[in-house]
């Protein structure tokens, strides 16, 4: 009778890619000791990638996950390695908990994969990239996150994630210029089903290949609590929505009449006001022009009063000389909407606006447009953006896609806090420039129990209709959309809008084999920030229930990445039997 051995020593040896990726998990009636874990710089050239170690402990009875991040982010200089563990780290796998070891790399030149064409007799895949790759033949690269599937019948052993565990390959040709290419071959190994044969013409697959590349398939998690923003609902069911024009209000007018005014040696009397204006936040400046045969009149002077309307309701004149006829008054331009950029306020002009203090809006994306003393008011510039400038890049705007808070100020100004900002030069706004509609008031907030995307793929490839559309979970959807499911029915009907706010909505993915979680859309998803037009059929055209509804969140059809090899990682475990 053969004795199983007690003790058994485990080596790991893997590249190091971005995207973490599951080193290890301890198998059932095992514990395990991590006793030695190296990382080394193996790129070609003066290359400084980072490298991060995390333990993930799961509580089997709730499904909670606790991660400890053993080092985050360890810069390994060229020619060196970085030692994580050199000692014993625990491991366990008991009815209670579920001890797991992730490595998770970055570094540059990291690429998404956006096709993948394998033959399966040569062993040989042709990789197309979404931008530019800078490999030439015989570069090592690594590859990770990429998903087939198999013609039914044909499903092998292993994951439909390749490659699985990590692996590093060599670059045998590509296509175009270095530096230009999109595309690279490398060889990967052939791949024969278990027990059964290469496919035939009579199969599905003109090309005779078994494997067929998939767009990174997405699963929802979780999501926010009321995630969903109701922009405008046309059946007026589910929101009192409200769009206000900021505007630089309107100048006001008045005449210096005989009958109003005492000429003479100087100026005394009120202005006739002929239109009051609207968005004098502060009394303005007011011209006064002598009668062109007055060749020797000059000066005065005049008092204004504005009331909380932000309307002038009276202009005293005094003071000047030599004054024979009734001279010509000019008052200057409104305030309108202004932004202190010492305080982060912006103060709206928009008459008659109906909002309430405490209300809930958002600005639209580059709808207020401004000029700055800082370059002479050369330039105009939109806010609030997806990034900034200088030291902001790429980093977004303070009120970029954010839900902020109303504070009233009269029937016609409103005040919101939208962040200070780094430049405190005057900003003059620039009404012309500035979008209509771009202070909401937010209706509805609504929650979401299950939502179901599918980012799209090769038209030509298994199980994709064409147009670009695939049945995802027996829902029919176009390259990009989104379904969302509701707890009970919605009032939504074709053409309202919604908007998803950032980071709101949760999915996993096969790009990492669904180990971690990543939240959309992210600042830089192109439905950051954006209305979304509500369908209410499905790609096929066939209804939703009242309960579901199709927005259109862009396309996604990066399905892993690669990256040169810049990392390598060895590891020793000792598994200890408990059976």
């Amino acid at each position: 009778m053969a004795i199983a051995p007690v003790n058994k020593f485990i080596n790991i040896a893997v590249p190091v890619t971005p995207g973490k990726q599951k080193l290890y998990e301890v198998p059932t009636g095992t514990s395990a000791l991590l006793l030695y874990l190296q990382v080394a710089n193996v790129g070609i050239g003066s290359t400084f990638p980072k490298v991060t170690f995390t333990q993930q402990r799961t509580q089997r009875s709730t499904g909670n996950k606790r991660e400890v991040r053993v080092i985050k982010d360890v810069e390994i200089p060229p020619n060196d390695a970085a030692i994580i563990v050199d000692g014993r780290l625990v491991l366990e796998k008991t009815p209670l908990v579920l001890d797991k070891i992730f490595i998770e790399g970055k570094q540059q030149q990291v690429g998404n994969v956006v096709f993948a064409d394998y033959h399966e007799p040569t062993g040989i895949v042709t990789i197309t990239t979404k931008d530019s790759h800078p490999f030439k033949a015989g570069d090592p690269v690594a590859l990770a996150g990429l998903a087939f599937q198999c013609i039914a019948g044909q499903t092998g052993i292993t994951t439909n994630v390749f490659p699985d565990p990590i692996q590093s390959y060599t670059v045998e040709s590509i296509t175009g210029v270095v530096g230009v290419s999109k595309t690279f071959t490398s060889f990967i190994g052939p791949s024969t089903p278990i027990g059964i044969p290469r496919p035939s013409s009579g199969l599905p697959n003109a090309k005779d290949y078994s494997h067929f590349y998939n767009s990174a398939i997405h699963y929802y998690e979780r999501s926010k609590r009321l995630p969903i923003e109701v922009v405008t609902a046309s059946s007026g069911s589910l929101v009192d929505q409200i769009t206000r024009t900021a505007s630089a209000g309107t100048q006001a007018t008045a005449t210096a009449s005989l009958s109003n005014i005492t000429l003479g040696n100087a100026l005394t009397g009120n202005l006739t006001i002929t239109n009051g204006g609207a968005g004098y936040i502060t009394a303005p400046d007011v011209t006064i022009t002598p009668h062109s045969d007055d060749t020797s009149a000059s000066g005065g002077s005049a008092t204004v009063t504005v009331n909380a309307n932000e309307t002038i309701t009276q202009i005293s004149l005094s003071g000047g000389q030599n004054y024979t006829k009734a001279p010509t008054i000019t008052i200057a331009l409104p305030e309108g909407t202004t932004y202190d950029p010492v305080s982060g306020t912006l103060s709206v002009f928009a008459s008659n606006h109906g909002f309430s203090t405490g209300d809930k809006v958002r600005l639209k994306n580059e709808s207020f447009a401004f000029t700055c003393i800082t370059d002479g008011n050369s330039s105009v510039k939109k806010y609030p953006r997806k990034t900034g400038e200088n030291q902001n890049v790429g980093k977004p705007d303070f009120a970029y896609g954010k839900i902020l808070e109303a504070g009233l100020i009269n029937p016609n100004r409103i005040e919101i806090f939208i962040g200070k900002s780094s430049d405190a030069s005057t900003h003059t706004f620039v009404a012309g420039q500035s979008l209509s509609n771009n202070v909401i008031k937010l209706g509805s907030q609504l929650d979401i129990e299950r939502a179901i995307y599918y980012g799209g793929g090769d038209d030509t490839q298994n199980g994709v209709l064409s147009p670009d559309r695939k049945v995802v979970e027996g829902k029919n959807l176009g390259a990009g959309e989104l379904l969302l499911r509701f707890a009970s029915a919605h009032n939504f009907t074709g053409g309202d809008k919604i908007r998803i706010i950032d980071n709101g909505i949760y999915f996993s993915c096969t790009m990492d084999n669904r180990e971690t979680e990543h939240s959309y859309p992210r600042v830089t998803d192109p439905a950051s920030g954006a209305e979304l037009t509500v369908r209410l059929t499905d790609a096929g055209g066939s209804a939703l229930t009242n309960k579901e509804l199709i927005v259109n969140v862009g396309e996604s059809k990066s399905g892993g990445f690669f990256a040169p090899l810049e990392m390598e990682l060895v590891a020793s475990i000792l598994e200890n039997s408990t059976a």
